[in-house]
């Protein structure tokens, strides 16, 4: 919230850099407590499910966030933008405080815990490769636009729709990651999910086959992608 109002307050360039990056690292430390409280306050064969929730937060605000903002920073300025992100945020910390138990207590850790986990064999190579899939996942990603503007010649408001089927799919993809991994096991969906993304990141080779396959193409991209982050969570949950 004070990162974001910073924000809007910016007198130059170099405090709205600061803010973002203040902005980024309270984000940075928030989602991970949330994966925690998810686990806290459901049935253990409810995690991943619970879990799926809380990652599809991310991938909605891709649905909604992203061109929300550029509507609002459009039609009046960018400082109204990061008005709203406080506004929500406000919001968002006014529902934690009177809707989440009072009693969540988790126990308390010190930097010799930390240094600990660090030497947990498993642990540091489940979050190798969750590192390592959101690096094959989102370096494509970054260049889409690109992506889209040199294979389909894509307007301005189809590049919109194919951003919006990859964030719709990613929340999808979510949900059903964390439900499957319920029914099933976490690491049944991961090796599945491993296993068909280099084919869903390669076929954006065939986004010049037009509009219609390219939503497809996004769209699948963005589910299997997307997959991966509940059962992963969820496996290191376990892992405790």
């Amino acid at each position: 919230l004070i990162s974001n109002l910073l924000a809007v307050w910016a007198p130059g360039y170099g405090v709205l850099v600061l803010a973002r990056i203040a902005a980024a690292l309270c984000a940075a430390a928030i989602t991970p407590v949330a994966a925690a409280v998810a686990t806290m306050i459901v049935p253990p064969e409810r995690t991943g499910a619970a879990l799926g929730l809380v990652f599809g937060g991310i991938a909605i605000s891709t649905v909604l966030g992203v061109p929300a903002g550029a509507f609002i920073g459009g039609m009046l300025d960018w400082r109204a933008t990061f008005g709203l992100v406080a506004v929500l945020s406000l919001a968002s910390l006014v529902a934690i405080y009177f809707c989440l138990p009072t009693r969540l207590v988790s126990p308390r850790r010190d930097l010799a815990s930390l240094v600990s986990v660090l030497k947990d064999r498993p642990a540091v190579v489940a979050v190798s490769i969750t590192a390592l899939v959101m690096t094959a996942q989102f370096i494509p990603f970054s260049y889409a636009a690109v992506l889209f503007a040199d294979a389909l010649s894509a307007t301005s408001a189809e590049t919109f729709w194919l951003l919006f089927a990859f964030g719709a799919a990613s929340a999808i993809g979510n949900h059903l990651g964390g439900v499957l991994s319920d029914r099933f096991t976490p690491h049944s969906v991961l090796l599945t999910g491993l296993v068909l993304l280099p084919g869903a990141i390669f076929a954006s080779w065939f986004l010049s086959l037009g509009f219609w396959i390219g939503m497809a193409i996004m769209a699948v991209w963005g589910a299997i992608g997307c997959s991966f982050n509940a059962p992963q969570q969820a496996r290191l949950a376990r892992l405790r």
